[in-house]
């Protein structure tokens, strides 16, 4: 059950030497505590603290920035400012919120932050949906009231203060920076970079490796000036590995790499997800990246097996009209089959297209099967009897036989489309959709 849970600071002691520590002691205790993970999350870091099954923990960690979130999966977010030496106790329960110790007022302060900045992300599609002068305007507002904000609370240090209006002043810049691409999605039509805005990004160090630790709001701005120009268009994947590898910070380029995790798929090619695979190996230093790129790229290797030519693993499912359909049961024709569920949005996208295929195609030796994944199959009826699909509906249970086709063509996202020839020989593993121009010439050259 997820609970809404309340914070309760407590400074409980700090380093007595000359030398300040290189480490944070963090304890405390989280009411209702059910063993998901909890972490500190930090810049490029992330800490799993220990808590045992009371709900209790302490833990020293070091660190190498100042701004964190104590994350308890599921339930709380807990914003956190932290410097070399700290010992601070948390708890989190249902109860009020209460602090005391030295520099508590800076977590108050950060909690009472986030909800301002939460409620204008909250937003984000209205504000960045307003023509030109209204956006000035807004963003104009938004940082005059962070400012106010920051410049009207009592008794910060200065020297978090002077932090506080770097990452305010980033998170201006983030807004200006995601205007024209965003507004050209909503718009329909093209928006160039205002040429204010424009000088004021262009005067930005997209290089400074402490900033991108420290402020969540510059790490964003980061990413969105080196992503963003792949937003709007099929992404050129291995280009954008190329781009990732030739960054100098390290760190960046690590951040940057993650993301070409999801970049791997059969399309690409095999030289092309070699290449994104080595850049994600040599930069990445994140474990459960490198595991899912690993578990990725040994699906793709596995896909070679399943070369044209190759006799197509086989199916027998249950069909929306009764029975069961077999692959064997479709020799004579070309089958192009769709994986798809009724919860995957891309999925029913597709969809349009494929009846206007199925339309264009009416008569010719080609079957169109579509495999539902769906886990709840009282869903997959409902969404058939409603929508009255055409072609070849079965219900794939995902049992270990169920399960067995899907796993021999390595399906780990969906929709995916394959094509057979007329013998159950591979056409293509991994055929284009109805919505690519491609598919009709494949069609076509192989009746």
């Amino acid at each position: 059950m997820k609970k809404l849970f309340i914070v309760s600071f407590a400074t409980l002691g700090f380093v007595a030497c000359g030398k300040k520590a290189d480490h944070v002691i963090l304890s405390g205790k989280i009411d209702g505590y059910m063993g998901m993970p909890v972490e500190l999350i930090g810049g490029t870091e992330r800490h799993t603290l220990n808590v045992k099954s009371d709900g209790t923990f302490a833990d020293t960690l070091t660190i190498s920035t100042n701004y964190y979130n104590l994350l308890v999966q599921q339930t709380a977010m807990v914003p956190l400012y932290l410097q070399k030496g700290d010992e601070l106790g948390i708890n989190i329960s249902l109860e009020k919120v209460t602090f005391s110790g030295k520099d508590t007022i800076i977590q108050v302060f950060l909690r009472e932050k986030n909800k301002k900045i939460n409620e204008t992300r909250q937003n984000l599609e209205t504000i960045l949906s307003e023509e030109l002068d209204g956006f000035k305007t807004t963003v104009a507002d938004i940082k005059k009231q962070n400012d106010e904000f920051l410049g009207n609370y009592k008794g910060l240090p200065k020297e978090f203060v002077k932090l506080e209006e770097k990452s305010n002043h980033y998170f201006d810049l983030q807004l200006k920076a995601l205007y024209p691409r965003v507004k050209s999605q909503f718009s329909g039509r093209q928006i160039e970079m205002p040429a204010e805005f424009k000088a004021e990004l262009d005067k930005v160090d997209y290089t400074n490796e402490t900033d991108f630790e420290l402020f969540e709001t510059y790490k964003a701005l980061v990413m969105e000036n080196f992503f963003g120009k792949y937003m709007n268009q099929e992404p050129d994947w291995k280009a954008m590995a190329e781009e990732i590898q030739a960054v100098k910070p390290a760190k960046i380029r690590s951040v940057f790499a993650e993301q070409l995790v999801f970049a791997l798929n059969p399309q690409n090619g095999s030289e092309t997800n070699e290449f994104i695979y080595k850049v994600i190996k040599d930069n990445v230093t994140k474990e459960d990246y490198l595991k899912h790129a690993e578990q990725l790229y040994a699906e793709l290797e596995k896909l070679k097996s399943l070369k044209a030519g190759v006799i197509s693993p086989k199916f027998e499912y249950e069909n929306f009209k009764g029975g069961k359909t077999s692959l064997d049961d479709l020799k004579g024709k070309l089958v192009y089959i769709d994986i798809w569920a009724t919860w995957c949005k891309p999925c029913l996208n597709e969809i349009p297209a494929l009846q206007a295929l199925e339309k264009e195609f009416h008569g010719k030796d080609i079957a169109f099967v579509s495999i539902s994944i769906d886990q709840d199959k009282d869903k997959w009826l409902g969404y058939m009897k409603e929508n009255k699909l055409q072609g070849i509906q079965l219900y794939a249970e995902m049992t270990t036989e169920g399960q067995n086709f899907i796993q021999d063509y390595s399906v780990s996202s969906i929709p995916r489309f394959i094509l057979l020839d007329k013998e159950g020989k591979i056409i293509s593993a991994d055929a284009p959709r109805p919505s690519s121009p491609e598919i009709k010439e494949l069609l076509v050259k192989n009746l």
